[in-house]
């Protein structure tokens, strides 16, 4: 089975748009579709988080499944004392992690 998983920090511009947008044309090429999206940090501001929404609920209209990844529950595991840039990155390479275990080869 042929598969698509459009990825992305959704809140901002280019994961906002790109990943709704990947997501439709998966669909529309009749593949099987997970997307796998970072919601934004509480400090981020209102203005991310319903970005950040508007941008999941156009997602899950074309996609079979959503995993979603909270920045905050990444943060709090990170504790208090963790910089803002690396939470970010942090984030970022959970999404990396969760995209090449998707990707592996090999079957566990």
């Amino acid at each position: 089975m042929q598969g698509a998983l459009p990825a992305g920090r959704i809140g901002g511009r280019a994961g906002s748009i790109a990943t709704p947008a990947l997501a439709r044309l998966a669909q529309h090429a009749g593949l099987y579709t997970v997307a796998l999206v970072c919601m934004p940090f509480d400090w981020e501001g209102g203005r991310r988080r319903t970005a950040a929404l508007q941008a999941l609920d156009s997602v899950q209209k074309y996609v079979s499944e959503t995993v979603i990844i909270h920045g905050d529950d990444v943060a709090e595991r990170l504790g208090d004392d963790c910089a803002m840039t690396e939470c970010i990155a942090q984030c970022d390479a959970l999404l990396l992690r969760e995209l090449e275990t998707a990707i592996a080869p090999e079957v566990i």
